[in-house]
């Protein structure tokens, strides 16, 4: 028996946009081994074509001026013509126009709409260009929000700020999905490593990280800062680093995909997201999934890494980087390596592509069965 078919609506598949083009692509992937026909639609930027993951069929549309919004008539008109063809529509991310492009065809076809605002309802974002979100707020995303079939969330964290925003549409707490390569014992880097792997962004915190290796000094690990640097912003964390004197004490390797991210996992002895904000943080399960303990911080959901023997959860501060960092580079390599393996366990059993979209169809299922949603 097929499952509903749904349409899933992002504004950008590129591979330096960060999670979200992971977290799609994986769940479109899984729902369509699963018998639930999944199909993409996005906006194409000129500059980085889109992935097009194997088995999920992918519509790109050409992105227009103003292009901070993903504006793109094209995508519009699409759904339009084709949002009758699938049960419902899922949409991932907020503030720009493809969500309302969206929420439009879903109330003319009578389709429920399913929004995953992946992090972007996070008090530390909504501080970021606020006035520009309470607008986007005011014209149309508070009106997508409240005529939603479904809100999801990542973690019970975010479903929280949801309600704190005075959002009483129905939510479906799903942490996201990931596909793990088998880990293959490797040689340790000599020195170890401290891993930092994300995109440069604001929002990720790496210049804390940087200041909280400063304050340690430690002679005998190498802090290794890789990712993709869509704006710029490696050049000022290297700065950074020679002005806090860290000279050969770090390095910065650019972005990492596929087999040589899974590598640099492997090569490393600790995993570190200094991140301010996050719904899930996807290389969090990524480095447990390859047997590294993980300092995350408080701006993320990861408050289990300390019960489960796994890693550090502390406050998105200097201070509180360094506090872990001390205790993590004062172990031994082989507690190191035990911590590893309880994460590992832990890693495989909850954050697999496969569990993830079983539970998401099991929603989808229940809008299907109650009939259209009218928004």
């Amino acid at each position: 028996m097929t499952g509903p078919r749904s349409l899933h609506i992002v504004s950008s598949l590129r591979l330096s946009a960060g999670g979200p083009t992971q977290s799609v692509t994986r769940l479109c992937e899984s729902l369509n081994a699963l018998g639930a026909p999944a199909e993409i639609a996005t906006v194409a930027d000129p500059e980085e074509a889109p992935i097009h993951p194997p088995h999920v069929p992918v519509h790109a549309f050409p992105l227009h001026a103003p292009l901070r919004l993903r504006r793109s008539p094209e995508l519009a008109a699409f759904l339009r013509q084709e949002a009758h063809r699938f049960d419902l529509i899922h949409v991932h991310g907020l503030w720009e126009w493809p969500g309302r492009y969206a929420r439009r065809a879903a109330l003319s076809a009578g389709k429920p709409l399913v929004l995953s605002p992946r992090g972007m309802l996070e008090p530390w974002s909504l501080r970021q260009n606020a006035w520009v979100k309470r607008l986007a707020l005011a014209l149309w995303e508070r009106r997508n929000l409240e005529g939603a079939a479904l809100l999801h969330a990542t973690a019970d964290t975010e479903a929280e700020q949801f309600r704190a925003m005075g959002l009483h549409t129905p939510i479906a707490v799903v942490p996201n999905g990931l596909d793990f390569p088998d880990p293959r014992r490797v040689e340790g880097a000599n020195p170890p490593i401290a891993l930092f792997l994300s995109r440069f962004h604001p929002k990720k915190g790496a210049d804390l990280l940087l200041r909280a290796w400063a304050t340690l000094a430690p002679s005998d690990w190498q802090l290794v800062l890789a990712g993709p640097d869509p704006d710029g912003l490696q050049a000022q964390l290297e700065v950074l680093a020679r002005n806090l004197g860290l000279g050969g004490r770090v390095a910065f390797l650019g972005a990492h995909y596929d087999d040589a991210k899974w590598d640099l996992f492997r090569r490393s002895s600790l995993f570190v997201l200094p991140s301010h904000s996050e719904n899930f943080g996807n290389v969090v399960a990524e480095a447990l999934s390859q047997g590294l303990p993980v300092i995350a911080t408080q701006g993320t959901p990861w408050k289990d890494l300390e019960p489960r023997g796994c890693g550090w959860w502390v406050p998105p501060t200097a201070e509180g980087l360094a506090t872990a960092l001390k205790a993590a580079l004062a172990l031994p390599q082989t507690a190191l390596a035990d911590m590893g393996r309880k994460g590992q366990a832990w890693a495989r059993s909850a954050f697999s592509a496969e569990a993830a979209a079983r539970e998401m169809l099991r929603h989808y299922e229940d809008l299907s069965a109650h009939g259209p949603h009218r928004p």
